[in-house]
């Protein structure tokens, strides 16, 4: 009977402690769950705070808009939007910039560049594509915004790469003859907030890719598939079309009659 009732009192033991070690083994997993859930809450909050962290929008002292660096007074408005670290955006630079730079200098024309950054990602987080608007609006503040975005352009690494850092994009402006005013504004990365403010500007206007054109408020548009050739001579002709309504013809250089040469008296 001793026996007997030892086993039993066995069996309850071993009973009750498998019943323990089932309730601490549950208490463990609920806890864990709990931390593994505070953990992720924690994480979704500060991926939320980074990506809606702001910084402060200082104005350009150049002509400016909310978006656009302004270059020119003429009758007819020309939108260009352009990311510096968009090899395609180099190309369209390479063909057109040229010919809008002498229509700006004739006053056929205003231009509004808007430098936007839709490819930060791009860049192995350095963000090449706001350091370098940025420091594209210092240049405009030293009155050479045109000279400084065809540097970047010259100088434009690869997409995909980290991009040039500050120091170098402050020698560009140095070697353009600029002053250190610029390369402080640089380093300071005082227009990194307004460059943010372009391109969440340029997205709630519809601008999804780079370049894309205006002229006076009329998106310039190809068919789907069509090349980058394609939009540039549809832009030259929705240009040229707006220049002839404003009275202006594209090809006129406005040349002052005393840089003529007279002719010659060839009379004896």
């Amino acid at each position: 009977m001793a026996k007997r009732y030892d086993k039993k009192q066995q069996a309850a033991r071993v009973l009750r402690e498998q019943r323990q070690r089932e309730q601490r083994r549950k208490q463990l997993l609920t806890g864990g769950a709990i931390v593994g859930a505070l953990l992720l809450v924690l994480g979704i909050i500060g991926v939320a705070l980074y990506m809606n962290q702001t910084e402060e929008v200082v104005p350009p002292q150049a002509k400016h808009t909310d978006s656009a660096v302004v270059l020119g007074d003429g009758p007819v408005t020309v939108d260009l939007y352009e990311d510096f670290m968009c090899p395609v955006c180099e190309y369209f630079h390479t063909s057109v910039s040229a010919d809008l730079q002498r229509m700006v200098d004739e006053g056929q024309i205003t231009l509004n560049v808007h430098p936007i950054a839709i490819l930060d990602p791009a860049s192995n987080g350095t963000r090449y594509s706001s350091r370098s608007a940025a420091a594209a609006v210092c240049a405009a503040d030293e009155g050479m915004f045109s000279e400084y975005t065809a540097a970047l352009f010259t100088n434009q690494p690869s997409e995909g790469s980290s991009g040039l850092d500050d120091k170098r994009l402050a020698e560009l402006g140095t070697e353009l003859g600029m002053s250190s005013e610029f390369s402080s504004c640089v380093m300071d990365k005082t227009y990194r907030g307004w460059v943010q403010q372009a391109t969440d500007t340029a997205a709630d206007n519809g601008v999804t890719a780079t370049p894309t054109v205006f002229v006076n408020g009329q998106k310039v548009e190809v068919p789907p598939n069509q090349g980058i050739d394609a939009v540039i001579t549809q832009f030259q002709n929705d240009l040229a079309a707006a220049l002839a309504d404003a009275g202006v013809d594209p090809a006129e250089e406005n040349e002052n009659p005393e840089d003529t040469p007279a002719e010659e008296d060839t009379q004896d």
